[in-house]
């Protein structure tokens, strides 16, 4: 029987990564702690997601995620390859992310577009001794809800300027 591997999402993928090993009872505590993120606060930027969480008695607690961006040496040649691609370019155009272009990239540039989970780090202000801290988990269920919705945020967070990509 040939069974065509399920796809999943990118937020999905984001969500199994950052929960990797993770226990049922940190995973609920971090979900609990979602309204409490200040989304104005939330910034996706080349090589980090930044956001502040409210805690007790009106204390703030900053988180980071930080992977690294992609070289920029290779998005000429990322750019060229790119529009040979109808299927990609057209997918790009209209907001989604294939995982054909997760694995061009990874062809170019030498590392995929999606990173790999030791390629990701955190830090957070809160003075809790489990790392990551529920306020980490909390920012990336965050992050991979918006990759449900704008999966472009992805592509920003790994440095690659898609407007600029795409009329190259």
């Amino acid at each position: 029987m040939n069974e065509r591997r399920a796809s999943i999402s990118l937020g999905e993928r984001w969500r199994r990564e950052a929960n990797r090993g993770i226990d049922d009872k940190m995973l609920e505590r971090a979900l609990t702690t979602l309204p409490s993120i200040r989304q104005s606060m939330v910034k996706v930027r080349p090589g980090a997601i930044r956001a502040e969480i409210e805690g007790a008695i009106g204390s703030i607690h900053e988180t980071a995620i930080h992977v690294a961006p992609l070289q920029q040496k290779y998005m000429e040649q990322l750019a060229r390859v790119l529009h040979r691609s109808r299927s990609i370019l057209e997918a790009l155009q209209q907001g989604r992310v294939p995982r054909s272009f997760d694995r061009l990239v990874a062809r170019i540039c030498g590392e995929p577009l999606f990173p790999e989970p030791r390629r990701i780090s955190s830090a957070c202000t809160c003075n809790e001794p489990e790392r990551p801290c529920h306020h980490i988990l909390a920012v990336h269920e965050l992050f991979a809800r918006r990759l449900e919705d704008k999966p472009w945020e992805l592509i920003l967070l790994r440095g690659i300027e898609l407007p600029k990509l795409l009329m190259a």
